[in-house]
């Protein structure tokens, strides 16, 4: 019996820690070029590219440098960048735009740079930056 109850309890406390699986991941629009601003932090092996949302959703259209939600604008507190942790391969090379990143788990950023190109990718809000979910 009390085995039961501290697997019971076990069980309870892993579902009230909320995972970000269980948060869930949504896609997130987003037009290069503008002033999205994209860094590399080798400590961290994180991407990181800032960008500024949009005024409604992504289907209203996306200014360079900017993202939105497909079925909704940005609510105040969501951070306006985009991260990608645990990157093991990461190269740079200058392109037309300056230095470009070059990171094949992470081919969002390839994009990034160019207004031109739109790119989407699926993310959960991790407090300060929307992290891409592979």
């Amino acid at each position: 019996m009390i085995a039961t109850g501290f697997a019971l309890i076990a069980g309870l406390l892993t579902l009230a820690t909320p995972s970000a699986r269980a948060q869930g991941t949504f896609p997130l629009q987003c037009r290069g070029g503008g002033q999205a601003n994209m860094k590399y932090d080798s400590a961290e092996r994180t991407i990181y590219a800032r960008f500024r949302p949009a005024p409604g959703p992504a289907g209203n259209g996306l200014a360079p440098g900017q993202c939105s939600w497909l079925d909704r604008a940005f609510r105040p507190g969501e951070p306006g960048q985009i991260c990608q942790r645990n990157i093991t391969v990461i190269n740079f090379f200058w392109g037309p735009s300056g230095n470009t990143l070059f990171a094949p788990e992470a081919e969002w950023v390839y994009n990034m740079p160019h207004q031109n190109l739109v790119t989407t990718v699926n993310v959960y809000n991790e407090g300060t930056c929307m992290r891409v979910v592979k």
